[in-house]
């Protein structure tokens, strides 16, 4: 929702109905997850 519909934090957190902590803690879990997809895929092997 951030990157795609560029909302920001506030924005998120009042659709989503949760805390700008949460809203932050999930992005950088999405974050996180991309960066290890994208290494797998690039590299070739499960980092």
């Amino acid at each position: 929702m951030k990157y795609q519909d560029d909302m920001t934090i506030e924005d998120i957190q009042k659709t989503l109905e949760i805390g700008k902590s949460a809203v932050k803690m999930r992005l950088s879990r999405a974050k996180s997850r991309l960066i290890k997809i994208y290494k797998t895929f690039y590299y070739g092997k499960s980092v």
